[in-house]
């Protein structure tokens, strides 16, 4: 084992640019969700993408549901300021990549009829407008550990791919994935030291208590990332905290909230 001095997260802020971008084209990954690529002349080359970055995400401004309009935000020193007399549907996506050659943005979207942005990736289409507000920074993850054990539902599939793709190569990889059942599984790319248990919601699998279990205590050499349901989320961020993982060692994350449109805690592909 390396002998790892605690490394956490480090984070970088930047300026806040509001954009409207259309669908280039969309790709059907399970029965619940889709890969919607954003393109056109207003997305820049150097919208940032960091190595480790797994979690980093935009906002996404849903057009008007009638007239398909989309209204921007002003970003100002103060942040994002809503015009008034407009309602606003506004949500957090991960990025799942970013090409800058052929300048293309790639999101994942949960497939719903329930919420705008689920209602909008249902019926989108080439050529349709959506505005992409940010990333306004990044969190990257350390890559000094010797394990990574990492979990999500649906909503953080974009950051677990990443998580695959982007963890450290000599690191050994438990993934845990919640899904409603085995036709929402889906192929990941395989690399070495990387274990991938698909948990299923229909059979009465339970996110946190996977997590748990793999994680009887802090041996100091491994970090653990999260995300799902928040009130689901909350069993492991007990368990974390008793057995004495450092803080520094561990991000878990409330992608959603049951309940509530919008839930800021986190971000993930949409809403649930």
């Amino acid at each position: 084992m390396t002998n790892v001095e605690p490394a956490g997260i480090t984070r970088q802020r930047y300026p806040v640019r509001a954009r409207v971008l259309t669908v280039v084209r969309t790709e059907d990954l399970s029965p619940d969700m889709r890969r919607i690529v954003l393109g056109g002349d207003q997305l820049e080359d150097t919208l940032p993408r960091t190595r480790m970055g797994v979690a980093d995400h935009i906002k996404l401004v849903v057009p008007d549901e009638t007239t398909g309009e989309v209204t921007l935000p002003e970003v100002g020193e103060r942040g994002i300021v809503r015009p008034e007399g407009v309602e606003l549907a506004i949500r957090d996506y991960t990025i799942r990549t970013f090409d800058p050659i052929a300048r293309e943005l790639t999101l994942d979207f949960v497939l719903h009829d329930h919420g705008p942005a689920g209602r909008w990736a249902l019926r989108a289409a080439p050529g349709d407008a959506i505005g992409v507000m940010g990333p306004r920074g990044t969190s990257t993850y350390p890559s000094g550990y010797d394990r990574y054990v990492v979990g999500a539902d649906e909503t953080g599939l974009p950051a677990i791919e990443r998580w695959i793709e982007e963890a450290p190569y000599d690191a050994a990889l438990d993934v845990f994935v919640l899904v409603e059942d085995a036709t929402r599984e889906r192929a990941t790319v395989d690399r070495a030291g990387l274990r991938l248990h698909w948990l299923h919601r229909s059979a009465g699998s339970d996110l946190a208590a996977a997590l748990i279990a793999a994680l009887p205590e802090d041996d100091g050499h491994t970090f653990v990332w999260a995300a799902g349901e928040a009130t689901g989320m909350r069993p492991l961020q007990t368990h974390v905290r008793e057995k004495g993982f450092d803080r520094r060692s561990f991000d878990i994350r409330g992608y959603w909230k049951l309940g509530e449109a919008g839930h800021e805690e986190g971000h993930g592909p949409g809403e649930r």
